[in-house]
């Protein structure tokens, strides 16, 4: 590998944020929200200024911003909420846990997973 190639690599590496990592909420739920494709087998980029909202069952919803990185944690009581970007998914929360939910947008909508697995039927 030369030495651009190198350097490319470990700047994008660099610029990542690692969800793991960076979540520092007791509380919630945290996680990636990535522009890229829902539908197939293409690259994810971060996509930042994402609006994410927590809309409990009963109460006013709850919302944040991912960074520039498309790193997002949202502060919750324990209950069930609606977490949406473009595309919706639930979600329980239970007293000290937290849960993290990576979503990717695309032309189908956008999906929800956990555990940093969002692919298609991840």
């Amino acid at each position: 590998m030369n030495r651009i190639a190198l350097l490319s690599l470990l700047t994008l590496t660099a610029c990542a944020t690692d969800p793991e990592e960076a979540v520092s909420i007791d509380q919630g739920v945290y996680g990636l929200t990535l522009s890229g494709c829902d539908v197939g087998n293409c690259d994810d980029e971060p996509y930042a200024d994402a609006r994410v909202t927590a809309t409990p069952t009963s109460g006013a919803p709850l919302s944040t911003t991912s960074d520039g990185d498309g790193f997002f944690e949202l502060a919750l009581p324990a209950g069930t909420y609606e977490l949406c970007v473009h595309g919706c998914t639930t979600i329980t929360i239970g007293d000290g846990e937290r849960a993290r939910r990576d979503f990717v947008s695309g032309p189908g909508g956008g999906i929800w997973c956990s555990d940093g697995a969002c692919r298609p039927g991840g």
